[in-house]
């Protein structure tokens, strides 16, 4: 018999409020508090609205050990018992991805959900990273060259002219995509320009 449910404070711990779900294992929650994620036994739970009502992820993995998400809570890699899991939908889709299937018992995910890394029962850690991206002069302009195949998640070409700033805009006319290899050539319009890959 499971015994469990979840507890939540929205005064840094003065008072608690219980809504009674699953015996969660493990739990992962948004930047902002609204998008709540639970493994149980059961499989996963999913909350759009702080955790006042949840549901099931129907036809999903049985995520059951741990789980983890992105700032915005939409990326979410969740571990079963052999199995790593991934979505970038909220929990609406989900894949398996190439790790080996064995005893995992703890996960991570960056803030963007682009990285991840995962430790295995009796040692080994694991890391999932973004390819490279591959950033050459081509006469008057620039040419940017990538592996897709980040499989399952699917990534863009964005742009900054401030390498530590926080408005990363997609470059207009590259389409995200993923499992191909790609190259764009774009004119040299800034004495200074950043590129990087990210989720769209």
């Amino acid at each position: 018999m499971f015994i469990g449910g979840f507890f939540a404070s929205a005064n840094s711990g003065t008072t608690w409020s219980s809504n009674t779900v699953a015996p969660f294992f493990s739990l992962a929650m948004s930047a902002d508090g609204s998008k709540l994620a639970g493994a149980s036994p059961f499989g996963l739970f999913y909350s759009v609205n702080a955790g006042a009502t949840w549901a099931p992820q129907a036809g999903g993995p049985a995520i059951t050990n741990r789980i983890a998400c992105s700032t915005n809570g939409l990326v979410l890699f969740g571990l079963g018992r052999t199995n790593i899991f991934s979505s970038f939908n909220g929990g609406i889709t989900w894949n398996t991805n190439t790790a080996p299937r064995t005893n995992w018992t703890a996960i991570a995910v960056s803030k963007d959900g682009v990285r991840a890394v995962t430790a295995v029962s009796g040692g080994g850690i694991y890391t999932l990273s973004p390819p490279p991206l591959i950033i050459t002069n081509s006469g008057a302009a620039v040419s940017l060259l990538w592996s897709t195949n980040y499989t399952p998640l699917v990534l863009g070409l964005a742009q900054n002219t401030n390498l530590a700033g926080t408005n990363w805009i997609a470059v207009p006319g590259v389409p995200a995509m993923s499992g191909a290899f790609y190259e764009v050539s774009l004119p040299e319009t800034n004495s200074q320009e950043f590129f990087r890959l990210q989720p769209p």
